[in-house]
């Protein structure tokens, strides 16, 4: 789609649409270049389009909050249907990490930290290696196989579940609580059915992580439900709730996030075959194409903020209360930040790509998720450097909603 196509009169249909699921970046381009901080009538909210105004909304949090920010989706539905859907307003006015601002957040982050550790996480890497060899292991050139069934929905699902003592048996729950969950926070304006699919989806996995939290308590054990609900600093603790909360973000935020930062990142090298050839043979360029795929194609393509007191943004008045979409996905394909934006170049300087936030808020996850991007896609060109990479886009299956973007299917034939 050519960006000039698009009507400013006609956008709050076009991104309720499959044509901007499916590419909204033309969309994007329209926005920055003409409306740049615009209000959206269907979700009524403000939608952020330009690098320095992303950033701004993610950095300032005494000016953007991310407390509310779910209430305003609630509000969208029915008010006959409000009654039903009290749990999940209780959710999200709980706190938790991702739905915090100072000084609970400061105190959360920093407990969290101390379990959540580079330390933590870097020895996972031996493991991701085993789990990434198994999991190529039964692949065969000349077969089609489904990259996301086979490598990039279990990998992350298999450690997030080692990660918190999961058995293995359960991993395959976090997928349909997940996929509930983030359907709604991701839908802009979601329906009824949406949203009582993911209360549902929360108060199950709260009761199942409850259980194990409880199994857990007073252990010494080397997961990372055990590390939560023993972390200290100085008089402070986690409560029960908290903890539950930190693992319901981890599974919603971390699970569906790197699943599809592996499927875009292969879909990107099947479009661009000469750059995959030269990774192939420069696999100390992994590290730089990991933020290039980021920054080109990111799996998080927006997140919400609620405007703390009246401001003026590009000379756009915003009311206190207001909800903002910050869009991360437009932000990383801004001229002004990322020259010649919509060419993939793993030789450009991505310091500042914004992939995973910015400020108080950057994910807590992003280095495990580089990882496993990082060892998944390794792996994968080291076993088949030569061979021809194939698919057909015709059969590709998109992920729903615009929040997260990345596919659910993506079939290979490797000859």
């Amino acid at each position: 789609m050519n960006p000039a196509t698009v009507s400013l009169d006609s956008i709050g249909d076009q991104i309720q649409s499959e044509a901007f699921r499916l590419d909204p970046y033309p969309t994007y381009t329209r926005l920055r270049e003409d409306s740049p901080v615009w209000f959206n009538p269907i979700w009524n909210a403000w939608m952020v389009t330009r690098y320095p105004d992303v950033v701004t909304a993610l950095k300032s949090h005494n000016e953007f909050s991310n407390a509310g920010r779910q209430k305003h989706l609630l509000d969208l539905l029915p008010g006959d249907g409000q009654e039903a859907l009290r749990p999940l307003r209780r959710h999200y006015e709980s706190g938790g990490l991702i739905n915090s601002d100072p000084p609970l957040h400061t105190r959360l982050r920093s407990l969290i930290g101390k379990a959540f550790s580079p330390r933590v996480i870097k020895r996972l890497e031996v493991d991701i290696e085993e789990t990434v060899s198994d999991l190529l292991q039964p692949i065969a050139e000349n077969e089609e196989w489904d990259l996301i069934q086979t490598l990039a929905y279990p990998l992350p699902a298999i450690v997030i579940a080692r990660l918190l003592g999961v058995p293995a048996e359960d991993r395959d729950q976090f997928k349909e609580w997940s996929a509930r969950a983030n359907a709604f926070a991701g839908s802009g304006k979601p329906t009824m059915d949406v949203a009582l699919a993911a209360q549902e989806a929360f108060v199950t996995m709260k009761s199942y992580l409850a259980n194990l939290y409880d199994k857990s308590k007073g252990r010494s054990g080397d997961d990372l439900l055990s590390a939560l609900a023993q972390v200290r600093e100085g008089d402070a603790q986690l409560t029960r709730a908290e903890v539950l909360a930190t693992c319901c973000t981890l599974l919603t935020a971390g699970h569906e996030t790197t699943t599809y930062l592996i499927g875009n990142a292969v879909l990107a090298l099947l479009k661009h075959r000469r750059l995959r050839r030269e990774l192939a043979a420069n696999p100390g360029l992994m590290k730089v194409a990991i933020e290039e795929f980021l920054r080109y194609d990111s799996p998080v393509q927006a997140v919400k903020r609620v405007v703390r007191k009246d401001l003026r943004l590009r000379n756009v008045d915003l009311a206190q209360g207001s909800l903002v979409y910050a869009m991360i996905g437009s932000a990383n394909r801004d001229p002004e930040a990322f020259p010649d934006p919509d060419r993939l170049d793993f030789h450009r300087d991505n310091k500042r790509q914004i992939a995973f936030g910015s400020g108080i808020h950057f994910c807590i996850g992003a280095a495990l998720a580089r990882i496993e991007a990082r060892i998944a896609l390794t792996n994968l060109l080291r076993r088949f450097p030569q061979v021809k990479w194939e698919t057909d886009l015709s059969r590709l299956l998109r992920s729903p909603g615009f929040g997260l973007r990345g596919l659910q299917r993506l079939i290979l034939r490797l000859s």
